[in-house]
């Protein structure tokens, strides 16, 4: 598996952990708080859920319009007041978080500390086996059982053929050779 995959798969994941949170569903039109409270008023509003953390108010309308508004970090009073007056069903929710999400940023160092010990560890391995053939030859032991490559074989120019002869010679008996002053 590529490396860059792993990078992917964690991007995608910390993604789709994440991403709930910053991505805003549409929840119908935005309006003023002050039309809010025209709109209860009025008895045009039939029910609203309202964000205690984000102080955000989404509701819809008796003919099922949605609307979104923010408003106080904490309802006045005499606005509650008003909407329990003409029947406005009231839903506060605290947001809560996803356990996961939660527990990623204590996680998430750890991870990356492992990850580069990992990966500093891949890394010495590699350079460790280059070190351990310093000693060992890379040549190959002569077998005399093997069959030899003889002139007879080699097809070519005639020339070459016999100074190769000469190497050979002068090879199995030098002293020959040093007598007319070769070396």
């Amino acid at each position: 598996m590529p490396r860059w995959a792993i990078v992917l798969v964690v991007g995608l994941i910390i993604a789709a952990l994440m991403g709930s949170q910053f991505l805003q569903t549409s929840q119908g039109e935005r309006i003023t708080y002050s039309v809010f409270l025209a709109k209860v008023a009025n008895n045009e509003v039939a029910q609203i859920r309202y964000n205690n953390d984000s102080a955000t108010i989404s509701g819809e309308t008796t003919t099922g319009v949605k609307f979104t508004t923010t408003g106080f970090a904490r309802i006045p009073d005499s606005d509650y007041k008003l909407m329990q007056d003409h029947g406005v069903q009231i839903d506060p929710r605290s947001p809560t978080s996803n356990w996961l999400t939660g527990l990623l940023p204590v996680l998430l160092p750890f991870v990356l500390i492992i990850g580069f010990f990992v990966w500093m560890q891949r890394r010495a391995a590699g350079q460790m086996g280059n070190v351990m053939s310093i000693g060992r030859s890379r040549a190959k032991a002569y077998q005399a059982d093997k069959p030899s490559t003889t002139f007879a074989d080699v097809a070519g120019y005639e020339g070459v053929k016999q100074e190769i002869r000469e190497v050979v010679d002068f090879l199995r008996m030098p002293e020959r050779f040093k007598e007319i002053g070769a070396r």
